[in-house]
């Protein structure tokens, strides 16, 4: 009955370990984090620096909950995410709708020539029903039991690169554990930290992490489109790190206490210490840098991340389906003055979004037993997790090594599906 969740970033790995509840809940049994430098743009490019990086955090995880684990639900990566429509059709002859005919629409819909497949070096991560028709009827919850000569299904389809899954799935297998399934990190941040309200009526989600910043609309309960664009927090840190002459451990320690996403009038007058490039040698060991020097560099980072979830926005034509809501989540969203900068650059409604605790009307449970250091933002990819997880365990879905036929988890369809398949 334990589910384990794990998020290796850039930054970390980090593992959750928790227990679900009878109410749909999720109590948390333990948790860990450690460094890990064998990711970069959400793939592994060093095998043995992020397999040390998870044995490590899953045996703090461990130690902390008093059991072993042998499973993961685990995050995939988010900088190499496809996410795209398909519909499908099939003839239903003016009859009932039956279960095996919504299945057969379902399975037509994986196999759809326009989902790209291994053949294209492609992984199926999510197929998601988004809704069914029958004949002239749209938007149909629950096809079963109605007539029609055709039965149709969109399916929100996300795939991502091949060889990035089987590395990813290689090294959790080197740390002797098994992938019981996976997510999109935007999703997982998504189930982590909206509420009911901003997943039915339209809401995005912004990942900031370390190497890679995710995003996933939401509408009508359920993830629609997702994507993603290899800058991230670590790209703001070694900016830092280049532009004052610092270790890039330093430049991080600016950034978390001394960084803004956007100027104040005092910021010239105010000067923070830091240690210089090379001191530990000989070399000049501290020097006063003026704060608004910090936000010159950090802010056109920050642009160009906000520029580029917007662009992608406007293209896809998925900036009026997310509504007016948008959250940020992920380590980057701690960044002083980044919610007021995106709420402008994106032109909606900003908040800084953080593990759920209570529950919601739509199933997701209330969040017990966690420690305050689970509550910053940086944490809602991990307990999403355990929240996708739980919820397919729910519906009944049979473990898969990419979870790749995922159906069941979002929306009022997961209700029949899971009685049924």
């Amino acid at each position: 009955g334990l589910i384990a969740a794990l998020d290796v970033g850039g930054a970390k790995a980090a593992c959750v370990i928790a227990k679900p509840d009878a109410d749909g809940g999720l109590a948390v049994l333990g948790s860990g984090a450690r460094a890990c430098r064998g990711v970069r743009g959400g793939a592994i490019v060093d095998l043995d620096a992020a397999e040390s990086a998870i044995v490590d955090a899953v045996a703090a995880a461990e130690s902390e909950a008093g059991v072993e684990i042998e499973t993961v639900v685990a995050s995939v990566c988010a900088g190499r995410l496809t996410s795209q429509m398909i519909a499908v059709e099939i003839p239903l002859s003016d009859r009932r709708v039956e279960d095996e005919d919504v299945r057969c629409a379902l399975e037509a819909g994986c196999d759809a020539e326009d989902v790209p497949g291994p053949a294209q070096g492609r992984e199926l991560i999510h197929t998601i029903p988004v809704a069914f028709s029958v004949d002239d009827a749209r938007g149909v919850r629950d096809p079963r039991g109605m007539f029609g000569d055709l039965l149709g299904v969109n399916l929100h389809v996300v795939t991502a690169q091949a060889n990035a899954v089987r590395t990813l799935a290689g090294c959790l297998e080197r740390a002797r554990l098994d992938v019981e399934m996976m997510c999109a990190p935007p999703i997982a941040a998504g189930l982590g930290a909206l509420v009911d309200d901003e997943m039915e009526l339209g809401g995005l989600v912004v990942d900031l992490g370390h190497g890679v910043t995710s995003m996933a609309v939401f509408f009508d309960g359920q993830p629609v489109w997702c994507d993603g664009v290899p800058i991230g927090g670590g790209h703001v840190t070694n900016d830092l790190a280049r532009g004052l002459s610092v270790p890039v451990a330093e430049a991080e320690r600016l950034k978390t206490l001394h960084a803004s996403a956007q100027g104040a009038a005092s910021d010239d007058a105010e000067l923070v210490r830091a240690e210089a490039l090379g001191g530990a040698e000989g070399g000049e060991a501290e020097r006063r840098i003026a704060r608004s020097e910090i936000t010159r560099i950090v802010e056109p980072r920050i642009e160009e991340i906000f520029d580029l979830v917007r662009l992608k926005l406007k293209e896809t034509g998925f900036d009026e389906v997310a509504g007016r809501s948008a959250v940020l989540t992920g380590g980057g969203a701690d960044l002083h003055g980044v919610r007021e900068f995106a709420a402008r650059a994106l032109g909606k409604e900003t908040r800084v979004g953080r593990p759920l605790s209570r529950p919601q009307p739509g199933g997701r449970g209330a969040l017990r037993g966690a420690s305050d250091a689970l509550a910053g933002p940086e944490w809602t990819v991990p307990i999403g997790l355990l929240r996708y997880a739980a919820l397919h365990r729910e519906a009944g879905d049979a473990p898969g090594r990419a979870g790749g036929r995922n159906r069941g988890v979002f929306g009022r369809i997961g209700q029949w599906l899971k009685e049924n398949f």
